[in-house]
């Protein structure tokens, strides 16, 4: 994947390589295997509830497999110091900032430091339970709305 970490597909370039053969040996046909980049390196064949945290721009993170998360982390911080001197530089004064799509929220939280409220829409339920977790570790509780939807299900603001 071009926009991976060289971790991430070197780890993919591995498992296509060998861990296949375990599958193929089985003739199991169908698995679901999930790996995700960390600080502390590949956590491997992940099982749905076990989670991870990254720290971005001093703001902390915590994620999942069946969450949303940016998965080119070697752009993070070149990517905010571009956006933080941008509304140094315009002198942005806009009350509020909508994060569409927030998954955990990264990117509402690292830019809530520049905006009065912050209002994150997410309809992935986990993605949202981890939202509401980096909300409350990043001490954004009380500029931060969240809105969750899924199919007929509405949360409120």
């Amino acid at each position: 994947c071009p926009i991976a970490s060289e971790n991430l597909n070197r780890h993919l370039q591995f498992i296509r390589e060998e861990d296949f053969s375990f599958f193929r040996e089985r003739k199991v046909f169908s698995w679901n295997y999930a790996f995700m980049d960390t600080a502390d390196g590949i956590l491997d064949n992940l099982g749905p509830n076990r989670e991870t945290h990254v720290t971005v721009c001093e703001k902390l993170f915590y994620y999942s497999r069946d969450s949303f998360f940016q998965i080119n982390h070697s752009i993070f911080d070149s990517l905010f110091k571009t956006i933080r001197e941008y509304l140094l530089r315009e002198k942005i004064t806009f009350e509020s900032i909508l994060d569409l799509y927030c998954g955990v929220g990264f990117f509402g939280i690292i830019l809530a430091d520049y905006f009065k409220k912050v209002y994150f829409i997410e309809e992935n339920k986990t993605s949202h339970k981890f939202l509401l977790k980096n909300i409350r570790k990043n001490g954004i509780v009380q500029k931060s709305k969240t809105f969750f939807q899924s199919g007929k299900k509405q949360g409120k603001w």
